[in-house]
């Protein structure tokens, strides 16, 4: 009963908060239509300015409206599960005090009722369990005795129950979270946040950190769960516009936006890694996408071509690039006498500028630097300057043997042996190009990013990390698997290399999966011939269908698992075989198949495995040759551990 009325006084609070919040949010709005109003009656009697001020105070009412209606539905979704967990601890020398740790804080008057799960207190509920324990204060360490860990399970605002739990967070609420039917959308973890999770979550010892975890060891969801909490650590300096995401793909990007959200934070930008390079790359050079590279790499029995790629996407690659480019800097200015208006400056002048006093900055600074150099020198005004300016640089762009940056991607592979064919640009060369591209004409993108966080990175290549580490020089957050590489072998060597890129970086390791069955997980690690920890969640065995007329049978497959599950994917290797698949697959009624046209998932969906990184649905469907390399078995890897209950493969069916 004492519960049920604390839970009581909790949504006795944030009803009132609400209540306070729509009554704001009417007299906002009320305000805006009297402005508009006025502006309407008197825009005849009013001049320039003032009809501007009216404006701009109508303006300001907007933002301040959007604030508060963002306000109202966080506490509208705090409602329907206020809080997930109970501490009882005693500061030494002190009395036990009860914490309720939610998604967010909750306010009676001045009495704190929910602490919000990333405050310093909270921590301690993932990390100790009952008995001696810590948390990290403003003021410093704050030591005690935590005499009581409960956790609850509510929904809807109704208690359905609550326990004590004596042992870590991986019991009875773990187990039916991880036994539930997975949705299109990813969900926080904030009830099951495991130890090492919060570690890595919390973590403000490195400026990077880089996460190698195995499949279903929630990497995804840890990164996002650490931007909620460098948000609510650094709220007064971090605001959501400061961080970007980088994905896979528009995919992956739509299935993970809705867990900010839910943690009453709002959504932040994210890009894909292909939009990236086309923004930078767009006007000057066409590339085939990663999905048609991968479509080759499976689909090409020349193996030559499988190692190109591999090797582009390298360590030896990038070192080499960077050499020749800074070969490249010493000697491709041919410098002239410039006259420009009543100016005139000498070539050695121009020569020292470039090849001495701003030798160490990419072209792109000297270029922009000798112009601000010239134009200081001319008696206009600022505004006149920056009208000149773009055609200063272009003569001077013209003083460079080439700035094309095929050309010098071209030589630059002429010089280490490698042919390339200018029409067939493939996506393996795209990361090359824009790092070029950046030496010579620097980035279009926005560099006020604060905090960048990078996902599924074995799929980039050394080069593009020291692409983003030149654009955005602020803290990053690095997260993939190197056992889920389709065409690279990576390993721990890897790891450090990639470490070495960064300054002041720590390197985490999740060696436990939470996402499949024992019976899942056990086989995809025996496909790879790796094993790591699984949480013992037991399941049906993985079913195996060999059969050459399997149309039939995939079709009843289908039908059986859409009356169990919420999610089921149908995974091929290359978008060829899934559009064979979608000839006798479309009638299905709820079939949708993501073909890259669209980023929205659905109860059963097709997809090529290209799409499927980074994504978990209740039953998978891998349709594929029996693996007989290393690609065909890491290709079966990877859509096998997108399963959380039941995997089905159709092998030797092409």
């Amino acid at each position: 009963m004492q519960e049920e009325q604390y839970l009581q006084e909790v949504l006795n609070a944030l009803d009132n908060a609400i209540a306070n919040s729509t009554k704001l949010i009417d007299a906002s709005l009320k305000k805006i239509e009297y402005i508009q109003q006025n502006i309407q009656d008197e825009r005849y009697g009013m001049d320039a300015e003032e009809l501007a001020s009216h404006w701009l105070i109508v303006d300001e009412e907007d933002e301040k409206l959007n604030r508060m209606e963002a306000i109202k539905q966080k506490l509208i979704r705090q409602r329907n599960n206020p809080y997930f967990a109970r501490i009882d601890f005693a500061e030494k020398n002190c009395d036990s005090k009860s914490f309720y740790i939610g998604i967010g804080a909750v306010f009676k008057q001045n009495d704190l009722l929910v602490v919000d799960w990333r405050a310093p207190v909270s921590s301690m509920f993932y990390d100790f369990d009952k008995g001696s324990a810590f948390y990290n204060a403003p003021q410093g360490k704050i030591e005690g005795e935590i005499s009581l860990k409960r956790q609850y399970k509510i929904e809807n605002s109704i208690l359905k129950y609550y326990f004590d739990s004596d042992i870590k967070i991986d019991d009875e609420i773990l187990q039916q979270e991880l036994a539930k039917n997975a949705n299109t959308k990813m969900k926080n973890i904030v009830a099951t946040i495991q130890k090492a999770q919060n570690q890595i979550i919390r973590n403000e010892d490195f400026d990077v950190v880089i996460v190698q975890g195995v499949a279903g060891s929630g990497k995804t969801s840890i990164a996002l769960h650490r931007v909620a909490y460098l948000l609510y650590k650094y709220r007064e300096t971090l605001k959501s516009e400061d961080i970007l995401i980088i994905s896979p793909n528009n995919i992956f990007s739509s299935y993970i936006n809705g867990v900010l959200p839910e943690l009453c934070e709002n959504n932040i930008s994210q890009i894909s890694y292909d939009n990236f390079l086309r923004g930078e790359l767009e006007g000057r050079v066409n590339f085939s996408s990663y999905e048609e590279m991968v479509e080759r790499v499976l689909t090409n029995e020349n193996e030559e071509f499988v190692g190109l790629v591999a090797y582009k996407e390298g360590f030896e690659f990038a070192q080499n690039l960077q050499i020749y480019l800074s070969l490249f800097a010493e000697n491709c200015f041919n410098a002239r006498q410039l006259k420009f208006l009543n100016l005139v400056i000498d070539k050695n002048e121009l020569d020292k500028l470039f090849y001495q006093s701003y030798k160490n900055k990419p072209i792109y600074l000297r270029i922009q630097w000798i112009s601000e150099f010239i134009l200081d020198k001319l008696d206009m005004s600022q505004q006149k300057q920056e009208l000149v300016l773009p055609r200063l640089k272009e003569v001077l762009y013209g003083m460079l043997k080439t700035c094309d940056i095929l050309t010098i991607y071209e030589d630059f592979l002429y010089s280490i042996g490698i042919p390339f064919k200018r029409e067939n640009v493939g996506f393996e060369d795209a990361t090359a190009l824009v790092y070029i591209k950046n030496q010579i004409f620097g980035m279009h993108l926005q560099m006020n990013v604060k905090h960048l966080l990078i996902d599924e990175m074995q799929d980039y290549s050394p080069l593009s990390f020291m692409l983003f580490n030149e654009v955005y020089k602020c803290k990053k957050t690095v997260l993939g698997d190197i056992n889920q590489c389709l065409y690279k072998d990576l390993d721990e060597n890897y790891l450090n290399l990639l470490k070495s890129l960064f300054v002041n970086c720590g390197l985490v390791n999740l060696n436990k999966g939470y996402r499949s069955t024992v019976q899942i997980s056990q086989f995809a690690q025996n496909i790879i011939g790796r094993h790591f920890e699984n949480v013992l969640r037991n399941g049906d065995e993985v079913e195996i269908i060999m059969a050459e007329d399997y149309k039939k049978q995939l079709l009843e497959k289908i039908e059986i698992l859409s009356s169990k599950f919420e999610s089921i994917a149908i995974i091929a290797p290359t978008k060829s075989l899934c559009d064979k698949l979608y000839m006798f697959l479309g009638d299905i009624e709820e079939l949708n198949y993501v073909d890259g046209k669209s980023d929205m998932l659905a109860k059963i969906n097709l997809i090529p495995l290209c799409f499927a990184k980074g994504l978990e649905f209740d039953a998978v469907i891998a349709v594929m040759n029996t693996p007989t390399n290393k690609l065909e078995k890491n290709a079966l890897y990877l859509s096998s551990t997108r399963a959380l209950h039941k995997l089905i493969v159709f092998s030797s069916i092409i």
